[in-house]
């Protein structure tokens, strides 16, 4: 018997769920399908129903232990369950009694690939068994992937390349191969092999998002930032995670984008209400745009939210330049700043200096004080604070 059509669509889509359930009922109907079985005890397996797929398997083997088969599936069962040794044994008797098992062949390959020590005759092993899965079935691209990893452990990078590319040709959406490259050109300098290849990997799966992660931050270490602002509002649009819209409004700012980083801010807010980062990066724009009073509101959202320096400060220096001073309310945000990290030249300077014009001298040498113990003498904010007291 083969299994049923109705089933094979969603395997070769990976639906597990609806691959189970198709299987089941087919085997109400026809309980002897042993192919059928089997298959129903791998997509188990693939469910990480470790008992059910073993309910299948072990009365086969009851009946028959030479089935092959079964022998295979026993053993990823094993593999699965971290008892590597003795998926190992089934696998190998698996294929004494009936060798023409390409998954069984990649199985055994892979198990030695990612053992701890690898001599050099577990690597022409596990170099012969995943070729053998390839030569049994061309288009297993998980054996061709576990080769490049087979010798990217024996450092032989070239032939690592030769067989991620071959991954890559056999099935183009396989994101392992194009970071493993992607790493490898990155490790030689060749950045602009990297965005290359990630380009080409976005054409063949737009939804591979890592790629677009990966094109933000190397265009970023290229100094780019247009094309990182392009990529980055590309990923806004197709993923539109809160962590998109802060990386979005970060480099708009970055560009000078200031109306964009605006709505992009205000959306990473609306996404997670109770990140300050957003808020906080709201209140810094209307800072410099001269928006006190939205800076202001955008700072408290941010504290309400996690208490930070940052927002502190904020508010403190809208209160110190306000006009007339708000010397109090700049003395509070800027302690509260201090507190968080007395050890921040930054946060010493802007409370001794609040203090310093609020004639608060007693407490200005008590925080110079404190500051003397914490940073190095040569630190400029120190020396700046030092000479208020002359």
């Amino acid at each position: 018997m083969t299994i049923p059509v109705s089933a094979q669509q969603p395997l070769l889509e990976g639906q597990l769920e609806e691959a189970a359930s198709i299987l089941r009922a087919h085997l109400k109907e026809q309980p002897d399908d042993r192919e059928s079985t089997l298959e129903l005890a791998r997509v188990l397996l693939g469910l990480e129903q470790f008992d059910g797929s073993e309910s299948l398997f072990t009365p086969l083997l009851e009946s028959n232990p030479k089935d092959a088969q079964a022998l295979g599936v026993r053993g990823l069962w094993h593999q699965l369950n971290g008892n590597e040794e003795a998926a190992r044994a089934d696998y190998e008797k698996a294929l004494s009694i009936q060798p023409e098992q390409s998954d069984v062949q990649y199985n055994l390959g892979r198990i030695i690939v990612h053992q701890d020590e690898l001599s050099e005759e577990d690597a022409k092993s596990a170099e012969s068994y995943l070729k053998r899965a390839l030569e049994l079935e061309p288009n297993h691209f998980q054996a061709q992937f576990e080769l490049a990893a087979l010798y990217t452990r024996q450092f032989d990078t070239i032939k690592a390349l030769e067989a991620c590319e071959k991954t890559i040709h056999l099935n183009p959406y396989h994101l392992r191969a194009y970071l493993f490259m992607g790493e490898v050109f990155s490790a030689a300098g060749e950045i602009d092999g990297v965005i290359k290849l990630y380009k080409a990997g976005l054409l063949n799966n737009p939804l591979a998002h890592i790629f677009r992660d990966e094109l933000i931050r190397l265009y970023r270490q290229k100094g780019s930032n247009r094309k990182a602002f392009d990529i980055a509002l590309e990923q806004s649009k197709m993923r539109g995670a809160y962590e998109d819209f802060l990386e979005l409004g970060n480099i708009s700012i970055e560009t000078k984008q200031f109306d964009i980083a605006e709505v992009a801010f205000r959306k990473a807010e609306q996404l997670r209400e109770n990140s300050w980062e957003a808020s906080f990066n709201l209140g810094e724009i209307y800072r410099g745009a001269g928006a006190l009073e939205e800076a202001e509101k955008a700072y408290k959202r941010s504290l309400e939210k996690t208490a930070s320096a940052q927002a502190f400060t904020g508010l403190g220096v809208i209160a110190f330049e306000a006009e007339p001073q708000r010397l109090d309310e700049a003395i509070s945000y800027f302690r509260k700043a201090f507190d968080f990290n007395p050890q921040d030249p930054t946060y010493l300077h802007n409370f001794a200096l609040a203090l310093y014009k609020a004639n608060e001298i007693d407490e200005l040498k008590l925080v110079v004080d404190l500051a003397q113990q914490l940073l190095p003498e040569d630190t400029k904010a120190l020396r700046d604070t030092k000479k208020l007291l002359k």
